[in-house]
């Protein structure tokens, strides 16, 4: 399955969790990894990924590849000839 149609499967799921995650930043709600060192000291890092790329993990997309599936699609249009 190409990324394009995994992305395109899963739209509605998309399109309900990424403006709540928006939402959440807005409120000032940061996603934190948690670490527990070899001292035993506990810490919280703010994740430093975009809402889309986590977004594009969630649903195991590659935004590489999702990308140039985009790029040749855009070609192929260019290349088709109107009637």
């Amino acid at each position: 399955m190409s990324e394009c149609e995994k992305l395109s499967n899963r739209t509605s799921e998309w399109n309900a969790i990424y403006p709540f995650m928006e939402w959440l930043q807005e409120q000032g709600v940061i996603l934190c990894r948690y670490f527990k060192d070899e001292g035993g000291n506990e810490y919280l890092q703010p994740i430093g990924e975009s809402l889309q790329d986590l977004l594009y993990k969630y649903f195991n997309v590659d935004p590489a590849k999702l990308e140039m599936e985009r790029r040749e699609i855009l070609a192929n249009l260019g290349k088709a000839k109107p009637t």
